[in-house]
This record gives C-alpha cells, sequence and structure tokens, in this order.
C-alpha cells in the first residue's frame, strides 16, 4: 500500500539476450502463510524486530528508546542464484529457528540466532535451492547519523554504536556506504 516507486532490473543470463518486449512484470504471489508476525531478539542494550516480510521494524536502543531501523529500507536478507538477487519473501520462526523464503520458492535459508548479553549472534544452518551462490543477512539500514567505518562495516554517534561482524573466513562483512 505503502509503495511508492518502483525499478527494473533485467538479469540475462550469461550468452543469452532478452528482448524488452519480452518483459512482463506480476504482483508476486501471496503464499505467505496467514497469521505471520514479527520476530523479535534482544541483548542487553538492543532490541532487533524484523516484520514477517523480513524488514527491519526496530533496531532500538533500550537504553534511550530510540528506534534506529529505516522503515523504508528494502528486506535484510537476499540470495543470488541463477544470476538474479533475489529478496526475501517472508520469514518465520520454526522450531527456534528463523526460517527465510525468498522470491524464488525453491530458496530457503535456516538461521539460529543466539542472543549474547552484548550481541546477537546469526549463523546459517542450512540453504536450500539448487544453484544459490550467496545469501546475505543483515543489510541493516540504520538512520544512525555520526561516524561510518566501511573498514569494520560500524556506524556509531555519541551515543549508540552498531556493527555487523564476520566471524570466520566464509562470511564477508561488507561495509557501508556513508550518506
Amino acid at each position: 500500500d505503502d509503495l511508492q516507486s518502483v525499478s527494473l532490473a533485467l538479469v540475462a543470463a550469461p550468452g543469452s539476450t532478452v528482448e524488452v518486449d519480452d518483459v512482463s512484470v506480476e504482483r508476486l504471489s501471496s503464499d505467505v502463510p496467514e497469521g505471520l508476525g514479527s520476530v523479535s531478539w534482544q541483548t542487553a542494550g538492543l532490541r532487533l524486530t524484523l516484520g514477517p516480510d523480513g524488514r527491519l521494524r526496530e533496531f532500538v536502543d533500550l537504553a534511550t528508546g530510540t528506534n534506529y531501523a529505516d522503515s523504508r529500507a528494502p528486506s535484510v536478507f537476499r540470495a543470488f542464484r541463477n544470476g538474479q538477487e533475489l529478496p526475501a519473501h517472508y520469514v518465520q520462526m520454526v522450531d527456534g529457528r528463523l526460517e527465510v523464503h525468498f522470491a524464488d520458492a525453491e530458496v530457503v535459508a535456516w538461521l539460529e540466532v543466539e542472543e549474547r548479553p552484548e550481541s546477537l549472534v546469526w549463523t546459517v544452518d542450512e540453504v536450500r535451492g539448487e544453484g544459490v551462490e550467496w545469501v546475505g543477512l543483515c543489510d541493516l539500514r540504520l538512520s544512525l547519523s555520526g561516524t561510518v567505518g566501511t573498514l569494520v562495516n560500524a556506524a556509531w554517534d555519541d551515543r549508540f554504536a552498531a556493527c555487523v561482524l564476520a566471524c570466520n573466513d566464509r562470511t564477508h562483512s561488507f561495509g557501508a556506504e556513508e550518506g
């Protein structure tokens, strides 16, 4: 209902072409399970809440009550398969794991999310879908102003700081863009 702008990107498989006349735009099927709600995790200083669509709803500094989530941001999850970047279609908690379903229904990721006193640890347990090249986690678009440290993938000001840190050599933690 709040859609204001749409962009179209055409991706062709290597060695093939796409004619603009062959393009059609369809609404994503609404096979989202009914009754899905938001999912939240909390540390001593932060509450992170995702909507059922995988978009960041809350990134709250519990000391001040400030919500740094950018409500206009896309889903925090993406996958790349067969030359296409796929946004999350919906997320849900199942048996204590976060289940992320992507726009291509064959692609699903399962994550363990551990709440620690000072951090949240997200671990990819499993990814389903032939040819998935990568899964993007934690695309956090925050309204945190002040300093952006792209080398450590962090942003902070005088009152609050946020950082996404890769904890193994199979995970890339790309820095945020300033602005």
